[in-house]
């Protein structure tokens, strides 16, 4: 279960990412812009994911590719593509420090034994990935509303 759990949460995480970056920077959303850099980041994030290193380097690797093909095929400038990532990052960081404290202060469980077992690791963590996803739609929301009253 391992290893596709690693595989699932890296798509889900992967295309949440995506959508994130121009939520982010403020990017008209498109399908198939959004499809081309899922297909060009999701070999690429599962592969990291696989790398015999830490969980926080496969993150910087992850964010560094993110930046220089955002930058490239999306012809965003360089800052704003750093921008964007490092909100995203920080957004999914967030939401999986929020779950982990809502599984130990609330469910009280013990977060050893959740993490050493990969099906429980992948299940809870799946409403880290919800909250983002959440927080991600509100933002997307609130910046078209405030597009479409300053119009």
């Amino acid at each position: 279960m391992d290893a596709y759990g690693h595989i699932l949460r890296g798509i889900i995480e992967t295309i949440l990412l995506v959508v994130a970056n121009f939520v982010f920077i403020k990017k008209e959303l498109k399908l198939k812009e959004c499809l081309n850099l899922v297909y060009i980041f999701m070999p690429i994030s599962i592969f990291i994911r696989f790398l015999p290193i830490q969980s926080s380097l496969t993150t910087i690797i992850n964010a560094i590719i993110q930046i220089i093909v955002i930058a490239t095929l999306c012809k965003i400038e360089v800052h704003k593509a750093i921008f964007g990532v490092l909100t995203s990052i920080t957004c999914l960081a967030l939401s999986e420090g929020i779950n982990i404290l809502f599984l130990r202060q609330v469910l009280h469980l013990n977060l050893e034994n959740v993490f050493s077992d990969p099906l429980k690791k992948e299940l809870y963590g799946i409403p880290s990935l919800i909250l983002f996803a959440v927080v991600l739609r509100i933002v997307y929301l609130l910046r078209r509303k405030r597009t479409s009253v300053q119009i």
